[in-house]
């Protein structure tokens, strides 16, 4: 949604809040309703006075539509919140709300990121009021939270909890370490990896769910999955564990498969250029390099191997070996060549080699030709 009608001096305060991630599953806010307090009369046309808003927060696995409430004629009054929870507010102290949400107490509409502030201490202050809730709504909840907290490697910041109506949710985040297992450079902060734990009437039943970024996805090219629901006697501690090594279990069968496809790549343009290989990468199987020669023309084939090979395709160029340009550098082809991930690798490299041998080489000779006036 669109927020060009918000009163011009509460604008920058909900731009921050859209543009900012929130909770461990590092989801954005939405904005779902603007509205105003000012009377009919007092509205002009063309003129933005939205000054109360309502926004989807993300809690746990779930999300709760939060009201925000100010006074566009008096921005630096800090704003009032509706969440839809009297039992909350009612559960807040003078002294626990001036600890628990102190960006509240000190309000400066003019600061950078004053409301996201606020909303981001006053969902940390719902999400631990949500965890003292545990006990009074069922000891199995209670038992597995606490379990979790002091018999793993899992923190209190790693696990939100929501209670919504009979259903306790958890969403947790297990100790993955992706950036030690995948071969590229990720950030903790874009590479998540959670856990939904739903549990039913007096936690009879729990039931749950593994949920990836995007950018997981992106990056291993499919979804992780779970092996096995949680047993009837299995603690949850014990569970999340298995979780976390299941994960990083599947994401090293999957980066050693893209390795073992490149290796099959490899030795198959060896088995048609072997006596021309010039180097190849035999550990990680991510290059190689050949002298080809066709009509006394002499040129080197580059072919670069992607670490999610066959799901993108390689890249192939033509370097020449005559003399190099006023820059010191041959003068270089890169190539568009036939590929398809669902192809056999021996027809991946029958396509390619094909193309480069009967038409490539001989464009890019053409190519040297007028760029170096070689003889023909």
């Amino acid at each position: 949604m669109m927020c060009d009608t918000v009163c011009s001096s509460l604008e920058h305060l909900v731009k921050d809040v859209l543009r900012s991630k929130i909770g461990i599953c590092a989801r954005e806010i939405e904005l779902v309703q603007l509205s105003t307090g000012k009377p009919a009369l007092e509205k002009k046309v063309n003129v933005a006075i939205d000054d109360r808003f309502k926004l989807k927060i993300p809690v746990s696995d779930q999300f709760m539509t939060w009201e925000v409430v100010f006074n566009c004629s008096l921005p630096n009054c800090p704003p009032d919140f509706d969440l839809g929870d009297i039992d909350f507010f009612s559960s807040l102290t003078l002294d626990s709300a001036e600890e628990l949400l102190p960006s509240l107490n000190e309000w400066n509409h003019r600061k950078d990121k004053a409301l996201i502030n606020v909303i981001s201490e006053l969902r940390s202050a719902y999400l631990k009021y949500q965890v003292e809730r545990l006990e009074s709504i069922d000891n199995r909840c209670a038992f597995d939270y606490a379990s979790l907290i002091t018999e793993s490697r899992i923190s209190a910041d790693q696990v939100e909890v929501f209670i919504d109506n009979s259903i306790v949710h958890f969403l947790i985040k297990p100790d993955i370490n992706l950036p030690l297992i995948l071969p590229f450079g990720v950030s903790d902060e874009d590479y998540i990896i959670l856990l939904s734990v739903r549990y039913g009437a007096h936690g009879s039943v729990r039931s749950t769910s593994l949920l990836t970024s995007p950018d997981v996805v992106q990056r291993i090219r499919t979804n992780l999955e779970l092996p096995r629901n949680i047993k009837a006697d299995e603690s949850l501690s014990e569970y999340v564990d298995f979780v976390a090594r299941s994960a990083e279990n599947q994401v090293v069968m999957i980066t050693l498969n893209w390795q073992e496809k490149r290796k099959q790549f490899i030795l198959e343009l060896l088995k048609y250029l072997g006596r021309s290989v010039l180097s190849y990468d035999a550990l990680e199987y991510n290059h190689a390099s050949f002298l080809l020669e066709k009509d006394g023309f002499v040129c080197v084939l580059e072919v670069m191997i992607p670490r999610v090979f066959p799901t993108k395709s390689p890249e192939y160029r033509l370097l020449s070996v005559y003399s190099p340009n006023v820059e010191g550098e041959p003068l270089v082809k890169y190539l568009q060549l036939p590929f398809s991930e669902s192809w056999e690798i021996s027809i991946m490299v029958d396509q390619a080699l094909n193309v480069v041998t009967n038409k490539k080489i001989e464009d890019f000779r053409d190519y040297c030709e007028r760029a170096y006036q070689l003889p023909k």
